[in-house]
């Protein structure tokens, strides 16, 4: 599983970097979950979302 943080997935000049990344991921490992998160307070929160389904 990877988090990616709002520091890249919120600003909208980082909308291209955001794409590439999530893409890479997905070609390097297919069946990869993915968590957002919005704000550092609530990235435990994202974690469990997708660590609960594992």
């Amino acid at each position: 599983m990877v988090l990616i943080g709002g520091g890249i997935k919120n600003v909208p000049e980082y909308t291209v970097l955001f794409e590439r990344i999530v893409n890479v991921l997905i070609d390097l490992e297919p069946d990869i979950r993915l968590s957002f998160s919005s704000h550092p307070t609530n990235v435990p929160e994202a974690l469990q979302r997708w660590l609960k389904r594992s």
